[in-house]
């Protein structure tokens, strides 16, 4: 199976230091925003890599499509990436952010260039679990945490 991620590729970066909530709830460079099958948006060229269907129009988020992801149901997948994670800023003011994202850090730049100029890219599983970690221990995903 076969799996579109779309990530945060440039945040805003507007001053925001005012309110501390707000802040919190700004999307950063690797964010998750949501999940999907590749083939819903995108379709495979000759060399096993994925092309978006339709011109990629938001300026601040590209897709990342994962090949050979291990058979499970796509629901549960893009339930378990994409869930939150609920954090009390105060009172009044309850965060949720994605629980999972990309080490950013951790990709090699000639591959973040590529990303930020073309605005997708295809990884197999293999390759993408040394990049997709769990924001709230930071350690990376294995086979063993996807849901069955």
């Amino acid at each position: 199976m076969d799996i579109a991620l779309q990530v945060m590729l440039n945040p805003a970066n507007h001053d925001l230091s005012y309110d501390a909530a707000k802040q919190a709830r700004r999307f950063t460079a690797g964010d998750v925003l949501d999940g999907m099958l590749a083939s819903d948006i995108a379709t495979l060229d000759g060399n096993g890599d994925y092309i978006p269907n339709e011109p990629i129009s938001s300026p601040r988020s590209g897709f990342v499509f994962i090949t050979d992801v291990p058979n499970r149901a796509i629901r549960k997948i893009k339930d378990w990436i994409t869930r939150p994670e609920i954090n009390a800023i105060d009172q009044e003011t309850i965060l949720r952010r994605r629980l999972f994202g990309v080490r950013v850090g951790s990709i090699p730049v000639a591959i973040r260039q590529q990303i930020l100029t073309d605005r997708y890219i295809t990884f197999t599983w293999t390759q993408v679990k040394n990049f997709l970690e769990n924001k709230g221990t930071g350690v990376l995903i294995t086979d063993a945490d996807l849901p069955e």
